[in-house]
C-alpha cells in the first residue's frame, strides 16, 4: 500500500518540477509498483512511458528489462500477438552495442519466447545466450535456470533436471533462490 502511495508521490513531484533526469526510472518503478497489486493495464501504460523516456534519456534502470516486463503483462492478460508484435517491433529500435547487450538480448528474446510458450525458440535463444556466457566465463545460477525452466514447461522432466540441478548447486541458500525468482 506504502509503495503505491509513495510511488504516486515521486511522479506527482516529478509533473511538478518538469526535471526529467530520473523519469525514465520514476515511471518503470510505478509500473513495477502496479504490477505487483495487480493493475496490469496500468502498468503496461507506464512500462511504455518509461520507454518513451528512456529513449530520450538514459536511466539507471535497463531498457530491454523494461520491455521484457511490459511483454510479460501482455501475455498475462492474455494478449501474445500484441506481446510478439510489441517486444520485437521495440526491440528493433536498440541495435546490441556491445557483447553484454548481445546476452541480455538473448536472455530476454528466450524469456519471451517461453512466456509465448514457443519453447523450441526459446531454447534457441538460451542456448546461444549460455554458449556466449560460457566463453566469456560468466555462466550463473540464471544461465542454467532459464533453460531447466523451459524444459519443465515443455515437460521434458528428463531434459530439465541436470540444468535444474547445476542451478541449484550454483546457489548460495534457498534464500537467494527465492529472491532471484
Amino acid at each position: 500500500d506504502q509503495a503505491l502511495y509513495y510511488s504516486q508521490q515521486t511522479l506527482n513531484s516529478l509533473q511538478r518540477s518538469g526535471d526529467s533526469a530520473e523519469a525514465g526510472d520514476i515511471l518503470r518503478f510505478h509500473a513495477m509498483v502496479l504490477r505487483r497489486i495487480g493493475r496490469h493495464e496500468e502498468s503496461i501504460r507506464y512500462s511504455k512511458l518509461a520507454i518513451q523516456q528512456y529513449e530520450r534519456q538514459y536511466g539507471d534502470d535497463n531498457i530491454l528489462t523494461t520491455i521484457r516486463w511490459t511483454v510479460d503483462e501482455m501475455v498475462r492478460l492474455k494478449r501474445p500477438a500484441e506481446a510478439r508484435s510489441f517486444y520485437f517491433s521495440t526491440l528493433a529500435r536498440y541495435p546490441a552495442e556491445d557483447h553484454a547487450d548481445s546476452l541480455q538480448r538473448l536472455m530476454i528474446t528466450g524469456q519471451v519466447y517461453r512466456l509465448l510458450r514457443e519453447y523450441p525458440k526459446a531454447e534457441s535463444s538460451l542456448l546461444q545466450a549460455f554458449r556466449l556466457q560460457e566463453e566469456a566465463g560468466e555462466l550463473n545460477f540464471f544461465s542454467y535456470r532459464d533453460l531447466g525452466q523451459i524444459y519443465v514447461e515443455s515437460k521434458d522432466y528428463a531434459k530439465a533436471r541436470p540444468w535444474l540441478h547445476r542451478a541449484l548447486a550454483l546457489a548460495d541458500s534457498a534464500r537467494q533462490v527465492a529472491e532471484m525468482s
